[in-house]
């Protein structure tokens, strides 16, 4: 049985020698160089109390003990320096690391000449026990002094990484969970064996250390808490007002500050070591292949604009990551696009304004052009407008123009255009209409109008409208829209020339 806990100790502590080497491979973390020296101390300590176990007799098992205190002593200092830079986002001062390391030195220094003062301990007897030979250590007094030592040492961290894992919220796949759950296992079977409940007076902590690299092994590999740290852990990068995102190379969470959490609702810590969620938004992010790009989206109150920015983060020349940072724009796109509807728009109609007008319709002319399709213009004018502006006053006119516009909207197609092309006179250009369809439309517009009654200061005020209508079967290049427009004010006077109210369609004499 002791065979088979030794060689488990002694893969244990391979284990930790692989951690210890994989941490010098690390660069530009910080966090690298303390957890390392965590690592190959605990792997000392395991390595020698593996070997302690199947000792023969009591001078290798003294061999052993002094070995053991290569490591053992100086977990709880480092493990102190990897708390601070961890939980503080500091590095510890000059003065701190000299008074924490006196102990494990002298600690290292007690062991090794304790057959001089028995300090470290008073005396260490064997008894057998099923032909294995096992130890039994009399404590001197420096080891209570190295316990409390290392007890008020775990306590804080343990304290500090409880902290942390209270401010994600106590999520269990955080790495502040791993790493916090994994400090406990070494001071819950120290404990046993320090107030002698440890069976055969075996030493536990190696095998609380043991269980401890499991929970290391998932937070280093799994949410990957050394890679790109002086990135994410410093205090401005979880505070500042601009969203950043952090992805590895595979395009695996690595960090996010609050402001990003604020931008995507979805964010959790229990993500951070995964793939982000599979969303239309994420796609859209991850699929752009320029380093500045914008993208609105849509949240219950509306949709809100965004502007993204791409850090590709690099090591010796190799990608390792990207950095998104992120700035809410919405102000500025909303006072861009209202100054562009001011530039584009008639700001009482809120239909084209003629120079919008032209474009678009240039556009259309184009595509029907292209395409071999007929299109008709549409020009209607408001009857006896000024008699109307005389009458009830401006404003009630331009009532009568809102609620005209209106209805002319109301009854053409998504794909109709139309606009404001002056005063009181309204354009529209119909794709696809022929002559007939082109004159019900204007009929169902004119009909409409008559009928519209509008009452400003409670008078009742009713209008009528007059539409000229052009058609071209097929654009040939002598049509341009200015022969259409010409061709349906032509229409529109003698409209207006015949009574008023009614639709004309133009005749080629």
């Amino acid at each position: 049985m002791f065979d088979l806990l030794s060689y488990l100790l002694l893969i244990v502590g391979i284990a930790f020698l692989f951690l210890f080497f994989y941490c010098l491979t690390v660069r530009g973390s910080s966090l690298a160089l303390p957890f390392s020296l965590i690592c190959v101390s605990a792997a000392i300590y395991i390595v020698g109390y593996s070997f302690e176990l199947r000792a023969d007799d009591l001078e290798t098992i003294r061999f052993f003990l002094k070995l053991e205190y290569f490591g053992v002593p100086f977990i709880s200092a480092f493990w102190l320096f990897f708390t601070i830079r961890f939980c503080k986002r500091k590095s510890p001062s000059t003065v701190l690391i000299l008074i924490v390391m006196i102990f494990p030195l002298l600690s290292l220094f007690f062991s090794v000449t304790n057959e001089y003062h028995n300090l470290l301990y008073e005396d260490i007897t064997t008894f057998l026990h099923n032909g294995n030979l096992l130890v039994i250590l009399h404590k001197g007094p420096w080891y209570y002094v190295q316990v409390v030592y290392a007890y008020l040492i775990q306590f804080y961290s343990i304290a500090s990484f409880y902290k942390i894992w209270k401010k994600d919220r106590f999520q269990r796949k955080t790495q502040a969970y791993y790493i916090f759950v994994g400090s406990l296992w070494p001071i819950i079977f120290s404990s046993i064996y320090f107030f002698g409940l440890s069976p055969l007076a075996i030493d536990l902590t190696p095998y609380g250390l043991s269980i401890s690299a499991v929970f290391f092994f998932i937070a280093l590999f799994r949410y990957r808490f050394l890679d790109l740290n002086e990135t994410v852990k410093d205090i401005t990068f979880m505070e500042i007002n601009e969203g950043i995102l952090v992805l590895d190379e595979k395009q695996h969470l690595v960090e996010y500050n609050k402001a990003a959490s604020k931008i995507f609702p979805w964010l959790e810590r229990n993500q951070i070591g995964s793939a982000l969620i599979d969303s239309p938004v994420v796609r859209e992010i991850l699929g752009q292949s320029i380093d500045f790009f914008e993208i609105a989206i849509p949240y219950k109150s509306g949709l809100r604009y965004y502007e993204f920015r791409k850090t590709q983060l690099k090591e010796k020349r190799r990608p390792v990551g990207s950095v998104y940072f992120i700035q809410d724009i919405t102000n500025q796109k909303e006072l861009f696009l209202t100054m562009k509807d001011m530039a584009s728009y008639d700001p009482l109609t809120k239909l084209f304004n003629r120079r919008k007008l032209f474009e678009e319709a240039e556009k259309e002319m184009q595509r029907s052009r292209r395409y071999r399709r007929k299109i008709s213009v549409l020009m209607a004018d408001v009857d006896d407008f000024k008699n109307i502006n005389d009458r009830y006053g401006h404003q009630a006119g331009d009532e009568i123009l809102r609620r005209t516009a209106e209805v002319c909207k109301e009854r053409l197609r998504s794909t109709d255009i139309i606009g404001r092309y002056g005063g009181e006179e309204f354009m529209m250009l119909l794709p696809d209409a022929d002559i007939e369809n082109a004159c019900s439309i204007a009929e169902e517009i004119r009909r409409h109008i008559e009928a519209m009654v509008i009452r400003y200061n409670e008078v009742p005020i009713t209008t009528t409208l007059s539409i000229g209508v052009s058609t071209a079967a097929e654009l040939t290049s002598d049509i341009t829209l200015e022969v259409l427009i010409h061709n349906a004010d032509v229409a529109l006077y003698q409209a207006k020339a015949e009574g008023k109210n009614r639709v004309v369609s133009f005749r080629q004499d």
